[in-house]
């Protein structure tokens, strides 16, 4: 804490770049080689059982370990995968149904399908912090799926200028799950 408040002046403020001011065109990313704002690069449209795979946290988990705290885990919502009615129906899928999501061959995991058109067409969600596999952890072991397994190798592709992660642009496979010859 401070004893006063700490105020610069409005014309002694300096943004840390060599013009002191933000800039839209930076020579640090050009010396990089580079581009200040990189050109927009139109995605693939999914159709079929193909989709870009989003997730996010409920307010009640912070991480995968939140979800073996007794009291969290009451809380926690059921991890459900939101699809789109259009995109749901054509693959046979309806509210509830068990479906199979898959990432691109490695990992295959079972969720229930949330049909909702509070969801891209594109797209499918799931929440994060599911699917441990860590005996130890008797609340969370086996419990939802995880999605960052679905997400290999997305930790290696980034941007080179921001650093960011391009998880959400994993693809998976969604199909109606079948047992025992039937489709459930």
């Amino acid at each position: 804490l401070a004893d006063a408040a700490k105020l610069t002046p409005r014309d002694e403020l300096k943004i840390p770049t060599l013009s002191g001011k933000i800039e839209i065109e930076s020579e640090v990313l050009k010396k990089a080689g580079l581009p200040s704002v990189a050109p927009y690069e139109p995605k693939a449209t999914l159709t079929g059982d193909r989709f870009y795979l989003l997730f996010g946290r409920p307010a009640t988990l912070a991480h995968g370990q939140s979800l073996n705290n007794p009291m969290l885990n009451e809380l926690a919502p059921k991890q459900e995968l939101w699809i789109h009615p259009d995109r749901a129906t054509p693959l046979g899928i309806a509210d509830g149904d068990e479906v199979e999501i898959n990432g691109g061959g490695r990992y295959t995991g079972c969720i229930k399908a949330k049909v909702t058109p509070w969801i891209h067409p594109e797209a499918v969600f799931m929440l994060h912090g599911y699917g441990a596999t860590v005996p130890l952890a008797k609340r969370a072991c086996g419990l939802g799926v995880a999605d960052q397994r679905l997400q290999h190798g997305k930790l290696y592709e980034f941007d080179p200028a921001g650093g960011g992660c391009a998880m959400t642009e994993t693809i998976v496979q969604i199909k109606r799950r079948v047992t025992g010859g039937t489709q459930q």
